[in-house]
């Protein structure tokens, strides 16, 4: 099957994800090392219930998924933009790289300012936002690098590994993204 590249970055492109990988997507989702940072990690996942989200997100028009692949076509991680309101054009975005050896490598940072830019310049996006957990410090500095500024907090509302944590709230507007390669 050839490979879709929707939205074709320097290091990585996203597309979506071909049915052969999604158990891939389920070991993530099950490798607690990875799920912590989201909001799943507490969840029980199995290929049944990615093959269901997949179709929901095709059927849904308020969730764009992609795969983030590197260019050599390695799938690497996930993102979306889901809770899409096309009349108050705002948005939540998520992400996750669930290969861990693509940490802290510039992936996340290159997918977000992929998807931010395809939501404020093609879905016409004006307000995107993320919840992230204070305990993911690398998160935020991912986020703030493409321009999320913090909007506010719910403080101690987490409880992970025996401790309670805050989950940041952030968002950034169209005119304040500046990385507009698909306009061009």
């Amino acid at each position: 099957m050839e490979k879709i590249k929707k939205l074709i970055g320097k290091n990585v492109y996203l597309g979506p994800v071909p049915k052969k990988n999604i158990s891939k997507l389920v070991k993530w989702m099950n490798d607690l090392d990875v799920a912590m940072y989201t909001c799943q990690a507490t969840r029980k996942h199995t290929i049944e219930t990615s093959k269901k989200f997949q179709e929901e997100c095709l059927n849904d028009m308020s969730i764009h998924y992609y795969g983030i692949f590197t260019n050599d076509g390695n799938l690497i991680g996930g993102l979306d933009l889901r809770e899409i309101d096309s009349i108050n054009r705002t948005a939540s975005l998520g992400i996750i790289i669930g290969e861990k050896e693509y940490w802290d490598k510039g992936y996340g940072t290159e997918s977000t300012k992929l998807l931010l830019d395809y939501g404020f310049n093609i879905l016409n996006l004006n307000n995107i936002m993320l919840e992230v957990f204070d305990f993911n410090p690398r998160a935020i500095r991912v986020y703030e690098k493409c321009g999320f500024k913090i909007i506010g907090k719910r403080r101690k509302s987490k409880f992970f590994n025996g401790k309670y944590y805050d989950e940041i709230f952030m968002d950034i507007l169209a005119k304040e993204f500046n990385n507009l390669k698909l306009k061009k």
